[in-house]
């Protein structure tokens, strides 16, 4: 796997990144369309997917086996997809590990909160940052970036 994940890129929750599957790739129109049982809101999500974002697919799917069901398979993690052990094992530790910050506490999902932290600085327009979330309540949205 490269040294990014996809979140970053797509401001989603590592655990839709990780189970990504690519029957949720909509490749012609550089989407991604996360259904609702992988969402916290419970309703379906279409993902715009930056070409970044692509060719981390692109790349993948060169990669991929024939019939493979997850964009980012894991063999023995039981899900069929990759996991974050959360250890020093795990992808988000050996990344961080060489980061010039490393001794700060960085999540994975401080990435999710910077996107859209980006996109309400960019846009000023805290509805967008909402729906590239998937917040269900744009409250839950304003709670957290309208002070940017």
């Amino acid at each position: 796997m490269p040294p990014w994940s996809g979140h970053e890129l797509t401001a989603q929750r590592k655990s839709c990144v990780f189970s990504l599957e690519w029957r949720e790739v909509d490749h012609a129109n550089a989407l991604w369309l996360i259904p609702t049982s992988m969402m916290k809101a419970k309703r379906p999500h279409a993902v715009p997917l930056v070409k970044a974002a692509m060719a981390i697919l692109k790349w993948r799917s060169d990669e991929a086996e024939l019939g493979e069901r997850f964009v980012f398979p894991g063999q023995g993690t039981g899900s069929g997809h990759i996991v974050d052990k959360e250890r020093e094992s795990g992808f988000w530790s050996r990344i961080t590990k060489y980061s010039p910050n490393h001794s700060e506490n960085v999540t994975i999902h401080d990435l999710r909160r910077t996107i859209a932290s980006w996109n309400v600085i960019r846009d000023g327009s805290l509805q967008a940052a909402s729906k590239l979330v998937g917040h269900s309540d744009i409250s839950i949205t304003a709670s957290t970036y309208a002070h940017l």
